[in-house]
């Protein structure tokens, strides 16, 4: 619900890997390209936020994880606006640590905790 509501609030691209059969090496930037949205991406006029990490990882092996956090990591450093990833602690941890050591990024974690009743 987070992602769709940024999403709404932003303009940014809603990427919902719960819907994706399997990711791999080419899923992101072949999303911007089938869509029309790579030039855009490139300018700097829209952004991705890419939501259910945990259950895209769940579908493929982990060089198939690896080599779609490669794509994300090439689509980021082509673009002008940051990308945001959504997932639950364990992957976004799993994601955090591809991302820094293997690409290279220095990526915050931002942690939504349960609401209190106030």
């Amino acid at each position: 619900m987070f992602a769709r509501e940024l999403c709404a609030a932003t303009g940014a691209v809603y990427v919902d890997l719960a819907l994706a059969e399997a990711v791999g090496g080419s899923y992101v930037v072949g999303g911007l390209v089938n869509n029309n949205l790579l030039d855009q991406w490139k300018a700097g006029r829209t952004t991705l936020v890419i939501d259910a990490l945990d259950e895209a990882r769940l579908r493929v092996t982990q060089a198939a994880f690896e080599d779609f956090l490669q794509d994300v990591a090439s689509v980021a450093r082509s673009g002008a606006l940051p990308l945001v990833l959504i997932g639950r602690v364990g992957i976004v941890e799993e994601c955090w640590a591809q991302l820094n050591d293997r690409a290279g990024f220095n990526c915050p974690i931002f942690d939504i905790e349960f609401f209190s009743p106030d």
